[in-house]
C-alpha cells in the first residue's frame, strides 16, 4: 500500500478526477506513476465511484492510463463479489434480529451504499455499522453469535460498539460493529438517540423488509462528525492505518446527502448542528466537499453554521491535535465519575480487555501487559507525529 504521504500528495488530483475532469498529469503517468495513483484511489475509498463514472463514458475510460483503468476494473470486480456476499450476510443477520425483537439501525456507508449510490458496490467500505437500544446489545450479541460471528479480540475500551467478524463459505470476511450510542466517542455518543434516528429513518428494502438507514439530516450530521473523528483516529485499508483529513469518500458521501437535500432539510440540519454544538465541524467538512468536490451548498448555509447558537467544545478538534482531541473527549464525560472512569479505562483497562488484546497473557504478566500497552502508544503516537 502507498504511504500515507503519496497518498496525500494525489488528493488534488484524485478530486479533479471525481469532479470528471481529466489533468494532464494523469494522462501523462507512467505505469509506475498510475499504479500508485491507482493504490491512492483505493486508500481514498473512491476507486469504485470512479470505475462507474469512468466505464459510464467509453471516451473518457479508453484514455486513462493502462495501469489506472486495469487496476480499477479489478478492484471493482472483487467489490462486486463482496458486495453479493456481505449483502446475503447483512440480510440474514437483520432478519434474525429482527425475529428476536431487535431493530437496528444502518449506519454510515452501508446505508448511503444502498439509499444514496447508484450501485452499492462502488460505495467501498469494510464493514456495516449498527445501532440499537442500550437494552437489546446483550440479545443482539446471542443473535450474531448463532449466526456464526465472533466477537473480535481486539474491542473499544472506552466506547459504545463491539465488533464482530466471520468467514463465509468463500472465505471473505464480514464485520459488523454493533453500536449502542452513535460514536465511541464521548463528546458524540448521544448527538442525537435511537427514538429521534429512528423517527427519521428510512427503508432500505434491498436489505429486508426491516432494514432501515438513518434519514438525510442524521446521516449528513453523522457524516461531519465521523471525519473530525478520525482527525486524530486513523482508518485502516489492508491493515494499513492512514490519517487523511479529507479522505475523499467520505467527502463524496457528504456531497450525495446535500444533493438530496431540499431547504427544510437544510433547515432542519442547521437547527440540530447549532443547538448540539456542532455547527463548526458541520461546516469545516461541508467547505472541504466543496472545495475538493464542488459540491453546492447554499452559501447561506455556510453563513449561518459560522455564527454557533454558544462556545463549541467540539470545534477544538479542528486544531487537528491529538492531545486537543484527548482533552476534549476528556471534558465530553458526563462528570467527574466518567472522568475518572475515561482515564482508568485509557491507562488501565481490564484484565478481559487485556487479555483479548494480548491473548495467551496469564494473570502475573498483566502489570508487564500494562506496561507495553503504554510503551506500545507512546510509539504509534510518535510515529504518526513525525
Amino acid at each position: 500500500m502507498p504511504s500515507a504521504e503519496a497518498v496525500h500528495r494525489s488528493t488534488p488530483l484524485i478530486a479533479a478526477l471525481l469532479r470528471g475532469e481529466l489533468p494532464q498529469a494523469v494522462l501523462a503517468a507512467d505505469s509506475d506513476g498510475a499504479t500508485g495513483l491507482a493504490e491512492a484511489c483505493v486508500v481514498h475509498g473512491v476507486h469504485g465511484v470512479l470505475y462507474h463514472q469512468f466505464t459510464g463514458d467509453p471516451e473518457r475510460w479508453r484514455v486513462l492510463p493502462e495501469a489506472l483503468s486495469e487496476c480499477l476494473e479489478n478492484q471493482a470486480r472483487a467489490d462486486q463479489a463482496w458486495e453479493l456476499a456481505h449483502r446475503a450476510e447483512l440480510a440474514a443477520c437483520l432478519a434474525a434480529l429482527a425475529e428476536a425483537g431487535v431493530d437496528a439501525l444502518i449506519l454510515k456507508g452501508t446505508a448511503l451504499a444502498y439509499s444514496l449510490y447508484p450501485v452499492p458496490s462502488i460505495r467501498a467500505r469494510g464493514d456495516t455499522d449498527l445501532l440499537l437500544r442500550a437494552e437489546d446489545v446483550t440479545r443482539a450479541c446471542d443473535v450474531l453469535a448463532e449466526q456464526g460471528y465472533a466477537r473480535d479480540t481486539y474491542s473499544q475500551v472506552i466506547g459504545y460498539e463491539i465488533t464482530f467478524r466471520k468467514k463465509d463459505r468463500f472465505g471473505l470476511e464480514h464485520l459488523l460493529d454493533v453500536h449502542w450510542r452513535l460514536s465511541s466517542h464521548a463528546e458524540f455518543a448521544a448527538l442525537f438517540a435511537w427514538d429521534e434516528a429512528q423517527r427519521k429513518s428510512v427503508a432500505l428494502p434491498a436489505l429486508g423488509t426491516r432494514a432501515r438507514g438513518l434519514g438525510h439530516v442524521h446521516a449528513l450530521l453523522h457524516s461531519c462528525i465521523h471525519r473530525a473523528v478520525h482527525f486524530r483516529s486513523p482508518y485502516y485499508v489492508d491493515g494499513v492505518a492512514y490519517q487523511e483529513r479529507n479522505r475523499l469518500i467520505w467527502l463524496y458521501d457528504i456531497g450525495l446527502l446535500a444533493k438530496a437535500f431540499d431547504s427544510a432539510d437544510w433547515s432542519s440540519f442547521i437547527a440540530i448542528a447549532r443547538e448540539r454544538g456542532v455547527s463548526a465541524l458541520c461546516r469545516d467538512a461541508l467547505g472541504a466537499a466543496t472545495q475538493l468536490l464542488a459540491v453546492a451548498v447554499p452559501a447561506e448555509v455556510l453563513t449561518e453554521l459560522a455564527r454557533p447558537a454558544r462556545a463549541e467544545l467540539s470545534a477544538q478538534l479542528l486544531s487537528g491535535s491529538e492531545w486537543r482531541g484527548a482533552w476534549v473527549e476528556f471534558r465530553a464525560q458526563r462528570n467527574t465519575a466518567a472522568r475518572l472512569k475515561y482515564l482508568r479505562d485509557l491507562f488501565l483497562p481490564d484484565r478481559a480487555y487485556m487479555q483479548r488484546k494480548y491473548p495467551g497473557g496469564n494473570t502475573w504478566r498483566l502489570p508487564y501487559l500494562y506496561v507495553r500497552r503504554v510503551y506500545e502508544g507512546v510509539q504509534r503516537r510518535m510515529r504518526r507525529y513525525r
